[in-house]
């Protein structure tokens, strides 16, 4: 099982970063270069896009909760 240290410094990553706006921007520019006939490929592009937004959230939530157990503690 991969820490929730590792996830954290997964996300703060340069390069990770990188990857996932390229990732997103690519997705992006099929949307913005689609044919007015091309909604199929329009949708698929945003959707793959969310799951990407939604895959950095859970990661994000799963480094959060850790740092609200931490402050548990020092309650």
């Amino acid at each position: 099982m991969i820490s929730k240290q590792d996830i954290s410094d997964i996300l703060r990553n340069e390069s990770f970063k990188e990857i996932i706006d390229n990732i997103i921007n690519s997705h992006i520019n099929i949307i913005i270069n689609s044919d007015s006939d091309e909604d199929d490929k329009r949708e698929q592009a945003y959707t793959r896009i969310r799951v990407t937004q939604e895959l950095l959230a859970h990661l994000q939530s799963i480094v959060d909760s850790q740092k609200i157990e931490d402050a548990k503690w020092k309650i």
